[in-house]
Protein backbone atom coordinates (compact mmCIF):
# COMPACT_ATOMS: atom_id res chain seq x y z
CA UNK A 1 0.00 0.00 0.00
CA UNK A 2 1.14 3.62 -0.65
CA UNK A 3 0.34 5.38 1.85
CA UNK A 4 0.40 9.36 1.27
CA UNK A 5 1.86 11.46 -2.32
CA UNK A 6 4.76 12.23 0.20
CA UNK A 7 8.46 10.89 -0.63
CA UNK A 8 8.80 7.32 -0.81
CA UNK A 9 5.03 7.00 -0.90
CA UNK A 10 5.07 7.65 2.53
CA UNK A 11 7.07 4.93 3.46
CA UNK A 12 9.90 5.74 4.83
CA UNK A 13 12.14 8.77 5.62
CA UNK A 14 15.20 6.57 4.63
CA UNK A 15 16.25 5.34 1.48
CA UNK A 16 13.32 2.21 0.57
CA UNK A 17 14.86 -1.53 -0.15
CA UNK A 18 12.83 -1.12 -3.32
CA UNK A 19 11.68 0.98 -5.75
CA UNK A 20 8.60 2.82 -5.26
CA UNK A 21 5.78 2.67 -7.69
CA UNK A 22 6.04 5.70 -10.25
CA UNK A 23 2.01 6.27 -9.75
CA UNK A 24 2.22 6.72 -5.88
CA UNK A 25 1.63 10.74 -6.08
CA UNK A 26 -1.97 9.87 -7.26
CA UNK A 27 -2.75 6.26 -5.84
CA UNK A 28 -2.03 6.39 -2.47
CA UNK A 29 -4.31 5.69 0.90
CA UNK A 30 -4.74 9.26 1.69
CA UNK A 31 -5.91 9.74 -1.40
CA UNK A 32 -8.72 7.05 -0.87
CA UNK A 33 -9.50 8.15 2.77
CA UNK A 34 -10.66 11.58 1.29
CA UNK A 35 -12.49 10.50 -1.41
CA UNK A 36 -16.18 9.55 -1.08
CA UNK A 37 -16.41 7.01 -3.86
CA UNK A 38 -13.10 5.56 -3.55
CA UNK A 39 -12.92 1.68 -2.00
CA UNK A 40 -11.48 2.73 1.04
CA UNK A 41 -14.97 4.90 1.44
CA UNK A 42 -16.76 1.37 0.07
CA UNK A 43 -14.95 -0.58 2.65
CA UNK A 44 -15.56 1.62 5.16
CA UNK A 45 -19.43 2.08 4.81
CA UNK A 46 -19.74 -2.25 4.78
CA UNK A 47 -17.44 -2.29 7.62
CA UNK A 48 -19.97 0.21 9.62
CA UNK A 49 -22.74 -1.75 8.42
CA UNK A 50 -21.90 -5.26 9.38
CA UNK A 51 -21.21 -3.16 13.18
CA UNK A 52 -24.50 -1.70 13.19
CA UNK A 53 -26.39 -4.34 11.45
CA UNK A 54 -26.75 -7.94 13.51
CA UNK A 55 -28.08 -9.83 10.46
CA UNK A 56 -24.81 -9.05 8.38
CA UNK A 57 -22.54 -10.92 10.56
CA UNK A 58 -24.85 -13.59 12.85
CA UNK A 59 -27.55 -14.14 10.11
CA UNK A 60 -28.00 -17.48 8.47
CA UNK A 61 -26.86 -17.62 5.27
CA UNK A 62 -28.40 -19.74 2.12
CA UNK A 63 -26.35 -19.78 -1.19
CA UNK A 64 -28.85 -19.22 -4.20
CA UNK A 65 -28.25 -20.88 -7.20
CA UNK A 66 -28.12 -18.02 -9.57
CA UNK A 67 -27.78 -19.38 -13.07
CA UNK A 68 -24.76 -17.56 -14.12
CA UNK A 69 -21.23 -18.58 -12.65
CA UNK A 70 -19.98 -15.32 -12.87
CA UNK A 71 -22.69 -13.81 -10.34
CA UNK A 72 -22.84 -15.51 -6.81
CA UNK A 73 -26.03 -14.76 -5.13
CA UNK A 74 -26.79 -15.28 -1.15
CA UNK A 75 -29.54 -14.83 1.34
CA UNK A 76 -28.77 -13.97 5.24
CA UNK A 77 -31.44 -14.32 7.92
CA UNK A 78 -32.02 -13.53 11.29
CA UNK A 79 -35.52 -13.21 12.96
CA UNK A 80 -37.65 -11.36 10.70
CA UNK A 81 -35.14 -9.79 8.88
CA UNK A 82 -33.72 -10.72 5.22
CA UNK A 83 -30.28 -9.40 3.31
CA UNK A 84 -29.81 -10.57 -0.22
CA UNK A 85 -26.70 -10.37 -1.81
CA UNK A 86 -25.65 -10.19 -5.56
CA UNK A 87 -22.24 -9.48 -6.84
CA UNK A 88 -20.99 -9.82 -10.11
CA UNK A 89 -17.18 -11.04 -10.98
CA UNK A 90 -17.91 -10.08 -14.77
CA UNK A 91 -16.25 -7.81 -17.12
CA UNK A 92 -19.38 -7.22 -19.16
CA UNK A 93 -23.33 -6.56 -17.61
CA UNK A 94 -25.05 -9.85 -17.02
CA UNK A 95 -28.46 -10.71 -16.69
CA UNK A 96 -29.58 -13.37 -13.87
CA UNK A 97 -33.10 -14.83 -14.54
CA UNK A 98 -33.14 -17.20 -10.74
CA UNK A 99 -33.25 -14.53 -8.59
CA UNK A 100 -36.07 -11.53 -7.76
CA UNK A 101 -35.76 -9.04 -5.51
CA UNK A 102 -39.16 -8.63 -2.63
CA UNK A 103 -40.98 -5.19 -3.65
CA UNK A 104 -41.02 -4.45 -0.17
CA UNK A 105 -37.12 -4.33 -0.10
CA UNK A 106 -34.80 -1.61 -0.44
CA UNK A 107 -31.23 -1.48 -1.57
CA UNK A 108 -28.54 -0.99 1.65
CA UNK A 109 -25.35 -0.25 -0.99
CA UNK A 110 -24.22 -0.95 -3.87
CA UNK A 111 -21.03 -0.28 -5.50
CA UNK A 112 -22.43 2.32 -8.52
CA UNK A 113 -23.96 5.54 -7.77
CA UNK A 114 -26.70 5.07 -9.29
CA UNK A 115 -28.39 2.08 -8.12
CA UNK A 116 -31.60 1.18 -9.01
CA UNK A 117 -33.54 -1.59 -7.76
CA UNK A 118 -34.21 -4.18 -9.60
CA UNK A 119 -37.36 -5.70 -8.26
CA UNK A 120 -39.50 -8.75 -10.42
CA UNK A 121 -37.81 -11.94 -12.25
CA UNK A 122 -35.04 -10.52 -13.96
CA UNK A 123 -31.84 -8.91 -13.08
CA UNK A 124 -29.16 -6.92 -14.92
CA UNK A 125 -26.15 -6.79 -13.13
CA UNK A 126 -23.72 -4.39 -14.65
CA UNK A 127 -19.72 -5.26 -14.17
CA UNK A 128 -18.36 -5.85 -10.87
CA UNK A 129 -21.88 -4.81 -9.72
CA UNK A 130 -22.49 -5.60 -5.93
CA UNK A 131 -25.71 -5.12 -4.48
CA UNK A 132 -27.45 -5.46 -1.12
CA UNK A 133 -31.03 -5.66 -0.47
CA UNK A 134 -32.21 -5.78 2.99
CA UNK A 135 -36.26 -6.32 3.84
Amino acid sequence: MQWSAGENAGFTTGKPWIEVCQNYKRINAEEEIDDPRSVWAYYHRLIQLRKKMPLISRGDIHFIDTGCEKVIAYLRCLEKERLLVLCSFSDEQTTVHKVSVPANSKCLIGNYSDTAVPYGNTLVLRPYEALAFIW
